[in-house]
This record gives C-alpha cells, sequence and structure tokens, in this order.
C-alpha cells in the first residue's frame, strides 16, 4: 500500500509537469482592467469551463485602477543616513531611549559566528558600510538593520519577560499559533475585544493605531501605502498581544506578499523573487512594541512605463487548468493581479559563485504587474503549498513551491 502510494504522488507530480517545456501556455487574451473587473464578477460562469479547477471559495483581487505602470523601490541609502535612521527607529519604539553609543555593528567570522564590533571602533571607517549590519541594543530594546539587504527588526525588550525567553534573543509572539486570527482581505471586520497588558481595546482599534503609528514613524514612504492582510491575538503572559501583517500599494496596487521556494519546472530555488510584508505587534495600548522586515527605502522611483491592457483573468485561469494536470481537482486559495517583486541585480549576476551571490548587497527591488494564484493543499508531495503565477503583460508562466504569510 505505501509503494502504491507514493508511485501515485509521483505520478501526480510527473503528469503535473508534462508539456512544461513552454513558459506560455497557449490563449493569452488582453483586457483593460475595467474588462477584467467585469470578468471577476461572471467568474461563476468562467469557472464552470474548467472541471480540474475549484474555484468555488476563491479570494480574487484587480485593483480598482486604470493603469499599472513599472516601478522601482531602491536600497542606496548612505551609511550615516543608515545609522540616523536607526536611532530614530530605536527612540520611535521607546522615546528617549538610545544615543549612539548603543551602536554595535555585526559581521561573521569563517564559521558564521556573530563578531560584534562597537560603534566608537568603526564610525570613522568608511568601509563600515560593507559590514552585514548593524544594532541599536540597550536594556530597553533590540533594533537591527541587515546592511546587505533591506529589513529592519525592532523589539521592545519588556515583551520577553512576559514571555520568557533570553536576553539578546527577543520572541517575536506571532511566532505561535494564534489564540484568534481575522483575515481582512476576506472581509473579517474584527470586532472582538481583547485584553492587552495595560487594558482592553477593539482588535480592529489596535489594527489602526499600529498603521497610523508606522505612518508617522522614521520608516514612512509616502508612496507606499499599508494595507492589512490579517491579524492574530496571541498569548502574551497572561494576557494578550496583537500582531498584525501589512501589505504594501503602489499606486492603488497591492504589491507581492507570497514567499517563493523553489520553482517547480527547473528545480532551482527561487533567490530573486521577494515579498512584501511588515508584522506590527502591540502588547501595551497605543504603541508599536514590535516590529519585523519594513525595508529601508532611499527612493521609489517610477520607470516610465505603463499598461493599460493586460492578460485576462480567464486567460489565466486557463493557463492553470492547461498546466495543472493529473486527474486531480485543485482548490485555488487566491488569485491576485499583483506587483512582482523582484532583486535588482547586477549584469555579471549569472556568472557568480554561490557564495558570492549570498553575500551581494542588492540595490533594490524592480516592480512589474503579475497574476498569482496560491494554493495551500496541492496534494503533491514535494509541493505542499504552491504559486501559479504569470506575468500579466507577456504571458510568461511559472509553477513554483511556495507558501504565504
Amino acid at each position: 500500500m505505501l509503494k502504491k502510494t507514493v508511485c501515485l504522488t509521483l505520478t501526480a507530480a510527473l503528469l503535473l509537469l508534462a508539456g512544461c517545456a513552454k513558459n506560455e501556455p497557449a490563449g493569452s487574451e488582453m483586457k483593460t482592467l475595467a474588462e477584467i473587473r467585469a470578468e471577476k464578477e461572471n467568474i461563476v460562469e468562467i469557472a464552470k469551463k474548467y472541471d480540474n479547477l475549484d474555484l468555488s471559495k476563491t479570494y480574487f483581487y484587480v485593483p480598482d485602477v486604470d493603469k499599472i505602470e513599472n516601478f522601482s523601490i531602491l536600497f542606496g541609502m548612505p551609511i550615516e543616513d543608515k545609522e540616523k535612521l536607526l536611532l530614530e527607529t530605536a527612540n520611535w519604539v521607546i522615546p528617549g531611549s538610545s544615543n549612539e553609543n548603543d551602536i554595535l555593528y555585526f559581521t561573521y567570522d569563517a564559521e558564521y559566528n556573530f563578531v560584534y564590533i562597537p560603534y566608537s571602533d568603526c564610525k570613522n571607517d568608511p568601509q563600515r558600510g560593507e559590514l552585514d549590519g548593524l544594532f541599536c541594543r540597550n536594556d530597553k530594546l533590540d533594533v537591527s538593520i541587515n546592511i546587505g539587504g533591506s529589513w529592519i527588526l525592532a523589539a521592545n525588550n519588556a515583551v520577553d519577560d512576559l514571555v520568557s525567553t533570553s536576553r539578546g534573543t527577543p520572541r517575536y509572539i506571532d511566532g505561535q499559533d494564534p489564540a484568534e486570527e481575522y483575515n481582512h482581505l476576506a472581509g473579517d471586520t474584527a470586532d472582538a475585544r481583547v485584553e492587552l497588558q495595560d487594558g482592553e481595546m477593539l482588535v480592529s482599534d489596535t489594527v489602526e493605531i499600529l498603521k497610523s503609528n508606522f505612518e508617522n514613524s522614521p520608516l514612512n514612504i509616502d508612496e507606499l501605502k499599508l494595507t492589512p492582510r490579517k491579524t492574530g491575538v496571541y498569548n502574551v503572559g497572561k494576557k494578550y498581544g496583537v500582531c498584525t501583517y501589512f501589505l504594501q500599494e503602489y499606486n492603488g496596487v497591492l504589491l507581492d506578499y507570497h514567499i517563493y521556494d523553489k520553482n517547480i519546472e527547473t528545480g532551482e530555488l527561487e533567490d530573486e523573487k521577494k515579498y512584501v510584508s511588515i508584522s506590527m505587534a502591540m502588547v501595551w495600548k497605543n504603541q508599536t512594541d514590535q516590529l519585523y522586515g519594513a525595508d529601508i527605502i532611499s527612493e521609489v522611483k517610477p520607470s516610465g512605463d505603463s499598461f493599460e491592457e493586460f492578460v485576462s483573468l480567464e486567460s489565466f485561469i486557463s493557463m492553470m487548468s492547461q498546466k495543472l494536470t493529473g486527474g486531480s481537482r485543485f482548490a485555488i486559495d487566491t488569485v491576485e493581479l499583483l506587483y512582482e517583486v523582484d532583486n535588482i541585480l547586477p549584469d555579471n549576476y549569472s556568472e557568480l559563485s554561490f557564495e558570492e551571490k549570498a553575500l551581494l548587497h542588492h540595490t533594490g527591488r524592480f516592480c512589474h504587474p503579475m497574476w498569482v494564484a496560491y494554493i495551500s493543499n496541492s496534494g503533491i508531495t514535494d509541493a505542499p503549498q504552491m504559486c501559479v503565477t504569470a506575468d500579466a503583460v507577456t504571458g510568461e508562466f511559472n509553477l513554483y513551491r511556495s507558501w504565504t504569510v
């Protein structure tokens, strides 16, 4: 029985990938966004044509705009500005908590152990921006920036005391199963009350406060707006905390929030595609106690390329139906027209070794319209969670092992 089950699973995977030599299945029809929104309203009739796809519970997202333009997110901030941002962020989390004496740079030794360098030892070194990152760390909080990438992390150390974690390794409260969870994109109102450490609040009010706090923080970029995706209520000590995952949007279009692991067709690990999601947690009323994943952005730069017609919704669904074969019926969780987010790569990227790619300091992200469908339970052993994508302009099609925040 075991052998039979394994063989069936492998056969299904092989059939799934049958005919994958082409990246672009036939039948791409171009439509305006208004026409695509009309397709979304007629999705019940469209779904009847595709027996191998279950679209009955699918969430569809098509932005309410007339055109979508390419743009770039750039990270080219001088190291002096990153040091300033680090301190400003620390004092945004806990006002008056930090000064430059709390700054530490870090790098790695030959065995990838952390090596810490006090700011006083390297502040006059013009090459310090080539190190791996920097901390602002004291008894009240930890804030860190990854120089080679883009992200910033911030944690109020008082939260550690409530969840009994060791000093220096702040535990983000969403590293556990939520007691309650609300999906904002699906329309959950989050109107329940939650008992934080210093009093009760509506969950929906905590979301709005976290959003407002960020918009008034040193990290905010005016061109990118926050949209709440989901909120979890978590056990923190004897009471609770709230953590919200926020997506970002540019000119009314969401940026991709799915996490890509491996291209199923080529077997290659995916190290170019990125996702955008910022998590923020409130443990005490009216303040942000934890933050993870905010980009350190120096500039948002339009490319000048804009599009008014895209691969139609039905064309994308037809592409999926052609690829997802093997006798299975795939339940599609979401179908969304989003901004794809890719690393901006140097011209010689393909010639670099794995180690050189790992140490590469990316200069930013390039964003381009893309269809993406998420499947949370594919039934395929090697890719239990999948994303199906198509370039919304060219129709280039890919299958990824993936998951979502």
